[in-house]
């Protein structure tokens, strides 16, 4: 659970760092 939530968040991060990345 704790991996996953670590791991969605970073997606996030990335996603609005990378929104080019679609």
């Amino acid at each position: 659970g704790e991996r996953y939530m670590s791991h969605h968040l970073l997606w996030s991060v990335k996603n609005r760092f990378g929104s080019t990345d679609e």
